[in-house]
């Protein structure tokens, strides 16, 4: 592909060099664009970054011929781009300064030229944005500001309202919207503060997530979604000790993850997560069975941990964790 667009990059300079018309300008930034998108996939960071960036400032030439809503949003489109990869290089200053660019654009196009193209690109600029704020404070390891906080819930709730605008009354089409939706409203019931807030979030995350699956029995990681937000719910019944509700929503995340367990090393590790909750929720309703679901989950933990080094610190924490429920059992 890269060979491909650089005969047509060649061919396109040459035009734009002579006496360039506005398309000239465009198909040369496209060109360029897609340059950027074939870096970005082969993990060439700093050409990707180069490709975006001659894209750009041809895109931005064509917006001033044009000041066509298409060319403004090739041009938002492509600040994202470059924002992304700053992102993925841990310059998140610069990230965050080019996405807030990119959506600045897509507001005012929104005012001026509201369709579902831009209201698309704005919903998943909020979510980038959000998921960039989150990012770039688990990357200085330290506890998220109020300030960050407000920032991250009000992109990730208004992600939510412009996918939900999108999706509404569709049951099978849009299927990345659908995703995105529910995954913005995962993120939401990860920081809402307030139980009730994040119980709603949860639970209309997986009623999406439940129908993708459905309807997608191809795509595993539909069920491995849908698994982590039981397992979000059933945190959510322990805080407020609803028990019951507690070991329904585990009982729940086990099933998905069962089939998942033997080929997906996180589908395994969130099994034992489970298998251990499952077993506080036992206890706290005095019901048998705990202690086997506690050390079901040690051995599946201590396996995890030996195949697979990466996780082991994840291993150790949860393998505290769980010590922790025998412990307090009284060493059962």
């Amino acid at each position: 592909a890269l060979t491909y667009y650089e005969q047509a990059k060649q061919m396109q300079q040459s035009f734009v060099d002579s006496r360039p018309t506005t398309d000239d300008l465009r198909a040369l930034g496209n060109t360029w664009n897609a340059i950027g998108y074939t870096e970005r996939q082969l993990d060439s960071r700093t050409a990707a970054l180069e490709a975006f960036e001659e894209a750009l400032a041809l895109r931005r030439r064509t917006v001033a011929e044009s000041q066509s809503w298409q060319d403004k949003r090739r041009v938002a489109n492509t600040l994202m781009n470059i924002g992304l990869m700053h992102s993925a290089t841990g310059d998140f200053a610069e990230a965050k300064a080019t996405f807030m660019e990119a959506q600045s654009l897509r507001e005012d196009l929104l005012k001026r030229e509201p369709n579902k193209q831009i209201a698309e690109d704005h919903a998943r600029g909020a979510y980038n944005l959000a998921n960039l704020i989150l990012d770039w404070t688990e990357s200085e390891d330290r506890d998220l500001s109020d300030a960050d906080y407000e920032e991250a819930v009000r992109n990730l709730e208004q992600a939510v309202g412009r996918f939900r605008d999108l999706i509404e009354g569709q049951t099978t089409a849009n299927v990345s919207n659908r995703h995105r939706y529910a995954i913005s409203l995962r993120l939401l019931g990860d920081l809402y503060r307030d139980l009730d807030d994040a119980r709603a979030a949860y639970e209309q995350a997986r009623d999406t997530m439940h129908a993708l699956m459905v309807q997608n029995p191809q795509v595993p990681s539909y069920a491995l979604q849908l698994a982590y937000l039981y397992i979000a719910l059933g945190g959510v019944d322990f805080d407020e000790e609803a028990y019951p509700s507690m070991l329904q929503h585990y009982d729940s995340a086990m099933e998905h993850l069962e089939p998942l367990s033997d080929s997906d090393p996180s589908a395994e590790l969130m099994l034992a997560v489970a298998l251990r909750e499952h077993a506080r929720a036992k206890l706290a309703l005095k019901q048998a069975g705990a202690m086997d679901d506690v050390r079901r989950a040690m051995e599946l933990l201590k396996a995890i941990r030996e195949r697979h080094p990466h996780l082991r610190e994840k291993c150790d924490i949860e393998l505290d964790d769980a010590q922790q429920i025998i412990d307090e059992a009284g060493g059962c």
